[in-house]
């Protein structure tokens, strides 16, 4: 079919291990649809090929295997779920260094199961599932999703990273209207199941990772078709956690008995990041919000007056509902003005679709340039005015608003010529400052080097007057030698 195939006769103690051992806080999270590892065989294939592509979770579909959990010879652990109809079942397959940070695995319905892992003091969530295929009827898939959204939201708390992967049976295709959540690099044309699943990932705010990473054609399908002449791209792993993908590719091994190709997501994150993150100041989703006394009192006399309250549950709705009157956000003044953000949307989605020449684009980052300078001018305004009114100090208001001081990109030589390189830019710099600072002459040495000790001392002065001539003329005291 394609790629190297594994087999049974190809499994020995010695060939486990990752080809590529990376250092670092990389980790790779993956996906397959294996169509079935029913016997022990099957599963010791897969276990060999998963080790090798160096996942430390992947994520399985159509396992048509009984519930339970099984230490396969690599040290992994399999961890089938549940299944209520003959076809199906999902699974995770848990590479040995992650089975201490697994905390449980909870099977959501047919065909959406969980795993959550301990990650940096922080929670790892890794969603598998298996949608309805493109000839299911609108209410499997739209039931599918609405679960998927439902299991979603119960797990996206403020400190959690999410990770979706499994087969979709949906195509998204490439759009350039779908920035950000979409890249512009996915593979044929969108299907129905690609607009819900696009839909989808819109409403939650998470990225299809499949469809930013540019690769060859031959590293993006995930399916390929009994005869050989179908290949689409199915299956895909999204994250909402973005600013963690490295990379997301396919891993060309495959297994003999499945028709899909691993699909392997890479990711990056550390301790410090993770802990900066999980303290980190959240801000309220509608911007700070202020309370007015007099207004709640006004609105709850004025409702106790109207409708006196009959039960201890009316009592508390009213005074929910004064607090929700009298409570409103304030509105926040952005640093960057809205017309800003619209033109650089537009100047991204204009690069990412390839629409833009190398003068257009200075054009363009001219335009966006000025606008941030504009804004910031006003920024700066605003929060002096501020400060003025609040009595705070000018200065500080002024240190703390003047932007940081950015590297010089270029130097000029003694010879009068330009260089940007910058090893040679610092060489210079040492070199003007070593010679500025260096002793070039020889300071004098005095002979006396005692500070309390006098230039001439008294036994030199009565050895001079014994010493000089005895005719020397008396000097304007009179008085002679």
């Amino acid at each position: 079919m394609f790629g190297r195939s594994t087999t049974d006769t190809e499994i020995t103690e010695a060939s486990y291990g990752p080809k590529n051992r990376r250092k670092g806080n990389d980790f790779h999270i993956g996906s397959l649809n294996v169509r079935s590892i029913s016997d022990q065989s099957k599963a010791e294939a897969f276990d060999l090929l998963a080790v090798n592509s160096g996942c430390k979770v992947i994520a399985l579909q159509e396992t048509k295997r009984k519930e339970g959990e099984w230490i396969l010879s690599s040290g992994a652990e399999l961890i089938c779920t549940r299944r209520e109809a003959r076809e199906g079942g999902l699974a995770f397959w848990i590479h040995k260094d992650w089975l201490d940070s697994l905390v449980e695995t909870k099977r959501e319905s047919d065909r959406i199961s969980t795993a959550s892992f301990d990650f940096h003091g922080s929670h790892l969530h890794v969603i598998n599932v298996y949608a309805p295929t493109s000839a299911a009827n609108e209410t499997q898939s739209d039931k599918f999703y609405k679960d998927l959204k439902k299991v979603y939201t119960r797990l996206s708390k403020w400190d959690s990273s999410i990770i979706i992967c499994g087969d979709f049976n949906a195509v998204v295709g490439c759009s350039s209207d779908d920035l950000p959540f979409v890249g512009g690099h996915g593979t044929g044309q969108r299907s129905d199941n690609g607009d819900r699943l696009v839909n989808f990932a819109f409403s939650s705010r998470v990225s299809i990772l499949n469809t930013i990473y540019p690769k060859r054609p031959n590293r993006k399908w995930t399916w390929i078709s009994p005869n050989g002449k179908t290949k689409n791209e199915i299956d895909f792993i999204l994250t909402n956690r973005r600013e963690i993908a490295v990379d997301c590719e396919v891993y060309c091994d495959y297994l003999n008995c499945s028709d899909h190709r691993l699909l392997r997501a890479r990711f990056r994150s550390t301790a410090k990041k993770e802990k900066s993150r999980k303290f980190a100041k959240t801000k309220r989703a509608g911007g700070e919000r202020s309370w007015d006394p007099v207004r709640f009192k006004n609105t709850i006399t004025e409702m106790l007056t109207e409708n006196p309250p009959t039960c201890y549950e009316e009592l508390t709705e009213s005074i929910r509902s004064a607090a929700s009157t009298a409570t409103h956000a304030t509105h926040q003044l952005s640093r960057i003005s809205e017309a800003t953000k619209k033109m650089m949307m537009s100047r991204f989605q204009m690069i990412h679709a390839g629409q833009t020449k190398n003068a257009d684009l200075a054009k363009i980052n001219n335009e966006v340039r000025r606008s941030l300078e504009n804004d910031l001018d006003k920024w700066r305004e605003v929060k002096s005015l501020e400060a003025a009114v609040k009595g705070r100090s000018l200065k500080k208001t002024k240190r703390a608003l003047t932007l940081k001081s950015s590297p010089f990109t270029n130097l000029e030589r003694p010879d009068g010529s330009t260089t940007y390189n910058r090893p040679e830019i610092r060489k210079l710099v040492l070199t003007h400052f070593s010679n500025l600072y260096a002793a070039t002459t020889r300071e004098p040495r005095s002979r006396y080097t005692h500070p309390d000790e006098p230039e001439i001392l008294q036994h030199e002065v009565e050895h001079a007057i014994v010493t000089s001539k005895t005719n020397i003329s008396p000097g304007p005291d009179q008085i002679t030698m």
